[in-house]
């Protein structure tokens, strides 16, 4: 039996990915219809929530679909990890990146080439979704916080959203 949890979850990653899918559908068919499948990259590896169960329940519903290609590259989880001198995603083989990790509680920020590389594939109209936590990363990176609107910040932090 699954719990309630689980359940919610489910249903928010569900209308979520939905509403993701519904918009590269439009956006792909529009740019390269003799392509099967819309490419996308999953980028986890560290987050205040379950990231790998979050990272299995959105690469499942994006393939089950048959409309995505779906690859995972997973960040080294601690600063001092000698892997971030080699990971490096090749952001520009994909349509669309779907961000899933967050800076929160210390955790490491992205090597400032990867930065770079994910700055120049949105600049040249590569797609970026924002998981749920993955607005809470990276508060000092400046081009992120313009990349993902708004996030979830202090009360002193840049432009918000006042609810009356």
């Amino acid at each position: 039996m699954t719990s309630q949890p689980t359940t919610i979850l489910s249903l928010i990653g569900f209308f979520t990915l939905s509403f993701f899918v519904c918009s590269c559908v439009h956006t792909t068919s529009h740019s390269d219809s003799t392509r099967d499948s819309i490419r996308v990259l999953i980028v986890d590896g560290f987050s205040n929530h379950d990231w790998q169960q979050t990272t299995e329940l959105t690469r499942n519903i994006l393939t089950r679909s048959g409309l995505f290609s779906v690859d995972v590259s997973t960040t080294p989880s601690t600063a001092d990890s000698p892997d971030w001198a080699t990971w490096r995603p090749q952001f520009d083989q994909y349509d669309v990146v779907v961000q899933n990790c967050n800076s929160l509680g210390g955790r490491p920020s992205w090597p400032r080439e990867v930065e770079q590389g994910l700055e120049a594939f949105v600049q040249n109209g590569g797609g970026l979704h924002i998981l749920h936590s993955g607005n809470n990363s990276f508060q000092e990176w400046d081009e992120y916080n313009q990349m993902i609107g708004l996030g979830w910040r202090g009360k002193d932090f840049g432009a918000a959203i006042t609810v009356n």
